[in-house]
């Protein structure tokens, strides 16, 4: 069951992979059906010839919606093993990678 779920998720978020308005909504309100309130939707990444929305926009949405607004965005820190100098040349005195979604 988890591994439906997780290639399910690779599946909607490869690249070229876009959804239509109706598809982007049913898709919003599928996974959070008992959501009160207004959602809060990203502008689309192609407008012509059709609106379209990247899988990847559905998760930011979904991952944008189930945060309640008293709390901080989702963030990540961490420590890895890979040098920091093979990341970019920006890092190169860094022991610590950090990446923040502001």
């Amino acid at each position: 069951l988890i591994q439906d779920h997780v290639v399910s998720g690779l599946l909607m978020t490869l690249r070229g992979r876009l959804f239509p308005w109706s598809d982007y909504q049913q898709l919003l309100f599928a996974a959070i059906p008992n959501y009160t309130g207004y959602f809060k939707l990203l502008p689309p990444c192609i407008m012509k010839p059709q609106r379209l929305w990247s899988g990847k926009q559905v998760i930011s949405t979904l991952l944008l919606n189930i945060v309640p607004e008293d709390q901080d965005r989702l963030n990540l820190v961490s420590k890895a093993k890979i040098n920091p100098k093979e990341w970019s040349r920006k890092c190169k005195e860094k022991k610590r990678s950090q990446y923040k979604d502001d």
